[in-house]
């Protein structure tokens, strides 16, 4: 008994943590520079995906500059990360 609901609760941890990590699908090298792909969920704004990595708007703004038109679900988005 307790081993089945050991399972479910790491089944349902598990699917917590892909839901969260669904929308970076990669990295990427560029230049010489890394980023994440992230693509964007509905909703989402410039604001958040810049706190979710920790990086600035404008550092965001500076490698999609069509983003400052506004973000759209879908939209793949190149963030700068120090890979070291």
């Amino acid at each position: 008994m307790r081993a089945l609901l050991l399972a479910v609760l790491l089944s349902l941890a598990g699917i917590g943590t892909v839901k969260a990590n669904r929308d970076s699908i990669g990295v990427k090298e560029i230049n010489n520079k890394w980023f994440i792909v992230h693509e964007v969920d509905k909703g989402t704004g410039l604001y958040t995906v810049a706190k979710r990595y920790g990086v600035s708007m404008q550092a965001i703004l500076d490698n999609n500059p069509e983003a400052a038109s506004g973000l759209r679900t879908g939209q793949l988005l190149l963030i700068p990360f120090n890979k070291n």
